[in-house]
């Protein structure tokens, strides 16, 4: 995330913000979010355990604003009959 926000200052790039940890405010709502993730085996479990904390420390920021929360994901907690309790629990 260092680099790549060095990267943005160093070229300008003011609109863009990168979500780790952390909510942003825009217009009249918070947003949140992490990559998110779906296991298929065990060694994924540590991945998917990363994000799931990456969340729960994002939507924490996010609801200490007192604004309607906008939560994004690359990977969809519920994709046709598969949940990801882990994700899924926190939001």
């Amino acid at each position: 995330m260092n680099k790549m926000n060095k990267f943005l200052e160093e070229n300008e790039f003011n609109s863009i913000k990168i979500l780790h940890n952390n909510s942003f405010k825009i217009s009249d709502f918070s947003v949140a979010g992490t990559r998110g993730w779906f296991y298929d085996d065990a060694t994924n479990k540590k991945v998917l355990l990363r994000e799931a904390g990456r969340l729960d420390t994002s939507l924490t920021a996010a609801k200490e604003t007192g604004l309607p929360i906008l939560c994004f994901l690359h990977y969809p907690p519920v994709f046709g009959d598969e949940v990801c309790e882990e994700i899924f629990s926190i939001i």
